[in-house]
């Protein structure tokens, strides 16, 4: 009995397999691979294996994997959706991640659309549901290699973006964040990031192609191929496609950008301590504390996100390093009981497909809990008002105030102030505050009055001696 047969429900497939199969068939390797590499809930009732808890975990997780994974695709869509519509419409162009969250939200869908419904639909959703459809990328040669092209350059581009973003706010040297540029720069990264994902993506092109696997059509690394190139490929999937590559050095950049973060919370929690009142220090120091939240809102948003992807890709790495499918010539070899068992949980192997469109679906919590400008959206959309202190975190309508040199001269002698405070009650180094008091003055100084510059002392002339006397 062939793999052919999957016109069938479920059910009824178990029923006439295990009642016509010879279960004292040894089933060869080559035959048990192609086979589970396309219907892995029929084909795992082939397996010769006297240990059911095996077969029930491939089984299992094959549902799960098919029936949960759907409500994630659909949810994760539309809130990507909104997303979208919040960043173009919303969101104010002085945010500097309005830009990379469009781009995120951009490649999100399309991501969930062509991988998660239109390929992997195919291969662990529809079959569970009985039905079965041909895909249609088998149709000739040059749709299966586009097609493969085209996913593969998906996925690359989604940890590309994640790097290239957190490397760009890592460069972000100061609390100014009314930075408006034209629709040439917004551009730079759309195609750079494109150019790149389609360029790592490119062994896909060329090792993917149409042949027959235990009487299917299917479309995978073809074995007309030497081992080589499958071995090739099989290393820059799991490096550059994967995200191994990426991840390592987003970690790297992790390691600063969050002891930044943790710089400003310690400045942040002293400024929210105080007590203001109507003077000219106060409302300096409350405009700082205004651009501080709007600057560390970003910082744990980007935090968070990217977070939530490394954690996904991790899993998704780990569950690579297992699966096979890349390596059919290597593995032409005689089985074995590991290599049995390896197949039956082949469909566990699918479930951090799942954590990784968990994470798109995590996007729209994080972006509406630390963005008050999504926040004050939803706010008048459901008729309800905000609190004091969320009004003012909004960053399109943070209030200014005017500085002249008196006040400059004041604010200078102030930061002096608060820098020993800070030292004494959250022990902070005296280089990273520094630090922190540099940017603060600077962007509020660019921001207020950007040609107001702080006040020189002018030398006195010498008093002659009549004027002594």
């Amino acid at each position: 009995m062939s793999c052919d047969v999957a016109t069938s429900t479920y059910p009824q497939m178990i029923t006439l397999v295990m009642t016509t199969y010879d279960t004292q068939r040894t089933v060869p390797l080559h035959e048990l691979y192609k086979c589970t590499s396309q219907f892995h809930y029929y084909c795992s009732t082939r397996l010769n294996i006297k240990n059911n808890s095996w077969h029930d975990i491939a089984v299992n997780a094959g549902a799960i994997t098919a029936v949960v994974d759907l409500s994630f695709i659909v949810v994760g869509a539309t809130t990507s959706l909104i997303l979208l519509y919040l960043f173009c419409f919303v969101v104010p162009p002085s945010n500097r991640l309005r830009l990379w969250g469009m781009l995120m939200s951009f490649v999100d869908i399309v991501y969930l659309m062509v991988v998660g419904v239109y390929y992997y639909s195919y291969v662990h959703g529809l079959p569970w549901f009985g039905v079965y459809r041909m895909k249609n990328w088998i149709t000739d040669h040059t749709s299966c290699k586009f097609v493969s092209l085209f996913k593969d350059a998906l996925v690359t581009a989604r940890a590309d973006l994640v790097l290239i973003m957190i490397f760009h706010l890592r460069e972000q040297k100061s609390l100014k964040n009314e930075t408006v540029h034209g629709k040439l720069f917004y551009c730079h990264p759309i195609f750079g990031i494109m150019l790149l994902s389609t360029l790592q993506s490119l062994p896909a092109w060329i090792v993917s192609g149409m042949w027959i696997s235990d009487g299917h059509v299917t479309c995978k690394p073809d074995p007309q191929w030497h081992e080589e190139y499958h071995d090739f490929y099989k290393a820059h999937s799991f490096l550059f496609t994967n995200g191994f590559i990426q991840m390592t050095f987003i970690l790297i950049l992790l390691v600063p950008f969050w002891t930044k973060w943790r710089r400003n919370m310690a400045v942040l929690t002293f400024l929210r301590s105080r007590r203001y009142f109507d003077t000219a220090v106060d409302k300096i120091l409350h405009n700082i504390e205004m651009q501080m939240e709007t600057f560390h809102s970003n910082q744990t948003i980007v935090l968070s996100e990217v977070t939530s992807f490394c954690i996904a890709r991790f899993f998704y790495l780990v569950s690579d390093i297992f699966n096979k499918d890349a390596l059919f010539v290597s593995l032409l070899s005689e089985g074995n009981f590991k290599n049995t068992i390896r197949q039956m949980s082949h469909g566990l192997l699918h479930l951090p497909i799942i954590m990784e469109h968990v994470s798109i679906n995590l996007e729209f919590v994080i972006w509406y809990h630390y963005c008050p400008d999504i926040r004050a959206f939803f706010a008048r959309l459901m008729g309800t008002k905000l609190e004091v202190e969320e009004v003012y975190k909004v960053g399109s309508k943070q209030a200014e105030y005017s500085m002249d040199p008196q006040t400059l001269n004041l604010m200078l002698k102030h930061l002096t102030w608060i820098k020993r405070v800070l030292m004494r009650k959250h022990r902070v180094r005296s280089k990273h505050l520094r630090d922190a008091d540099a940017d603060a003055l600077r962007a509020l100084v660019e921001k207020l009055n950007p040609e107001t510059k702080p006040p020189q002392e002018q030398p006195q002339p010498e008093k002659t001696k009549a004027q002594a006397s």
